[in-house]
């Protein structure tokens, strides 16, 4: 747990350094508040980490995986991929078919007379 903490208050000055060193480099600009704004941000979410992982919002992408109408839409997907390719098979088969009868109806002219 305390590893935990000194990791995130680690995170934490490592940012707020970075931030007040490219703060410093910028010249006064028009854009210096844009920056701190998405700074402001970013810090807002560096703080609220350890909270969101205490109420484990981390869970939610498993919660959401496992979820009735998320693997319903999966097997919708699947079926719709294999009916897909499949058309897509018969499509190709089809257009050899038609190169092999196309080749079959050549016709071979054997002469070509021109008349002035």
């Amino acid at each position: 747990m305390i590893d935990k903490i000194y990791e995130w208050v680690k995170n934490l000055s490592f940012y707020l350094v970075l931030v007040t060193a490219l703060l410093q480099m910028l010249p006064d600009s028009d854009y210096r508040k844009y920056i701190r704004f998405f700074t402001g941000l970013v810090l807002i979410a560096l703080l609220l980490t350890p909270v969101l992982k205490t109420l484990h919002a981390g869970d939610l992408k498993t919660e959401i995986l496992q979820d009735a109408d998320w693997q319903e839409f999966q097997d919708k997907l699947q079926k719709t991929e294999t009916k897909v390719r499949k058309q897509m098979t018969e499509t190709a088969d089809a257009a050899e078919n038609g190169k092999a009868q196309d080749e079959q109806k050549k016709i071979e002219v054997k002469e070509i007379e021109v008349q002035p």
